[in-house]
């Protein structure tokens, strides 16, 4: 059969499937086609034959050739209408319908696969070996286990062994974000968003807590420097930040962003608006989980490109899984690596991450973290010597009651200045992404926190405890 094979020659234009088609144009030889009589570029069948078994043997398999114990008893259940059927296509069938081959040709192709592997004592068994007339096959599972073993090792090298300058973690971080920007969902999106002026999110809310007068009054005063991203000296460590690294954590809404600083009954919180004021592109965490790689199964990096995808499927859920307060410390590592890696890129520019909340219940609400380099805050320009002074009471005949009011005193005879209030000049040489909006600040009393719950009952019971004589042996 390989020496017929062989005489028989088939053109790019017989072969649909993209990937195959290319190849046998870019490195068959011209001559006649045996089965459309072009003359193109061909590959003898010998040749096509070989890669098909080599693919089919690597990505697909054959399916259950009878059904299971449940099916089995689903099947004699008089009160079950389950009928089983044996899923999956011949090997004439992939050929024609997933590679689209010419029929002819996949005929020739699957009776040569059927020789090959036939077995006359399976055969005389009854049997199936690889590639009878009869057996069906589907595609393999993808599994991203090999990822997610690396993502493992790369979670303990920075809680265990080198926090700094890894070239492990380089290593593993440069393998799972290299090319992101090329992936495509389900829906034909981008895993990289573009937010600000012209597109759907425009502005976003930032929280603070406070429960000390004295600093909600500053804050007020001075909005722009102390509700937006703090200071480095400041910066707590955070989710996607390290200790000392300024980002912007913002809420498409403000409600979330008020449960994202988690206050405590008593306590304030004082919520403002900011503008973006530029484009900003953000790698979108969301749409880890829909994305979808169109590779071909002839492409040698298949394998490797799919188990990719099917674990970018997992990776936004593992990057925003709930965080206990006491492991913070060690649990966010990972999270601060993947920042702090994504902010340094050159060749695609990250200057955030999109991510869901998970202090609001549902999953469908918005967080979204600035990098340093996009975190500026525009100043408020006020002139020199200018007196901001807030107030958060108001008297009447009837009592007092909270009203926050900031007054700016601007001195009556006084020239504009580029500086801010504290009449500094700026080290900071960033250009600002975002305007605090003074008109939607509000301050939000914290009377009561309410929690949503899954209640599990603790069962209890008692049981006699038998004593064994000692060095006795005991069958069981």
């Amino acid at each position: 059969m390989e020496d017929l094979l062989i005489t028989y020659k088939i053109c790019h234009l017989c072969v649909g499937e993209e990937y195959l088609s290319k190849e046998i144009k870019n490195k068959g030889k011209r001559r006649k086609c045996s089965f459309c009589e072009i003359t193109a570029s061909t590959y003898d069948l010998q040749t096509l034959t070989d890669r098909i078994e080599d693919v089919l043997l690597n990505h697909f398999e054959r399916t259950a050739s009878d059904p299971s114990s449940f099916e089995y008893s689903l099947m004699q259940d008089k009160e079950s209408s389950y009928e089983w059927y044996r899923e999956g296509q011949t090997t004439f069938d992939l050929l024609t319908n997933e590679f689209d081959i010419n029929e002819t040709a996949a005929g020739l192709i699957s009776e040569s696969l059927s020789s090959k592997y036939y077995d006359m004592d399976a055969d005389i068994m009854g049997e199936e070996t690889e590639f009878d007339e009869d057996v069906l096959y589907e595609s393999k599972g993808i599994s991203g286990e090999r990822w997610v073993k690396d993502w493992s090792s790369f979670e303990e090298t920075l809680k265990s062994e080198a926090r700094f300058f890894s070239q492990n973690v380089n290593n593993i971080l440069k393998s799972v974000f290299d090319g992101l920007d090329k992936f495509k969902t389900y829906r034909g999106r981008s895993v990289l968003t573009i937010i600000g002026p012209g597109h759907e999110i425009k502005s976003l809310f930032r929280a603070r807590v406070f429960q000390s007068r004295s600093n909600l009054m500053e804050a007020l005063c001075t909005p722009d420097k102390l509700l937006g991203s703090p200071a480095s000296m400041y910066a707590m460590s955070g989710r996607m930040n390290a200790r000392g690294i300024s980002v912007f954590y913002g809420a498409t809404e403000e409600a979330t962003a008020i449960s994202e600083v988690r206050p405590p009954v008593g306590s304030k919180v004082a919520v403002a608006k900011f503008d973006l004021i530029k484009q900003l592109q953000l790698l979108d965490l969301r749409e880890l989980a829909n994305v979808r790689e169109l590779v071909s199964v002839f492409d040698p990096q298949y394998l490797e490109k799919m188990e990719k995808a099917s674990f970018l499927h997992t990776l936004g859920d593992m990057m925003t899984a709930p965080v206990m307060p006491d492991d913070e410390l060690f649990d966010y590592l990972p999270t601060q690596a993947i920042a702090e890696y994504l902010a340094s890129q050159l060749d695609i520019q990250y200057d955030g991450i999109i991510y869901p909340s998970v202090q609001v219940e549902g999953g469908n609400k918005i967080n979204i973290v600035l990098f340093y380099k996009a975190a500026k805050i525009k100043d408020i320009i006020l002139p020199p010597t200018t007196e901001v002074i807030a107030t958060d009471t108001e008297y009447t005949d009837e009592g007092e009651y909270p009203s926050y009011q900031v007054i700016e005193w601007i001195p009556s005879r006084t020239k504009k200045s580029n500086k801010g209030i504290d009449d500094k000049v700026s080290k900071d040489t960033r250009n600002p992404s975002l305007s605090i909006d003074t008109k939607s600040i509000h301050v939000h009393h914290i009377q009561s926190v309410t929690y949503t719950t899954e209640s599990h009952p603790v069962g209890r019971t008692r049981m006699k405890k038998f004593n064994f004589p000692r060095n006795r042996d005991f069958d069981f």
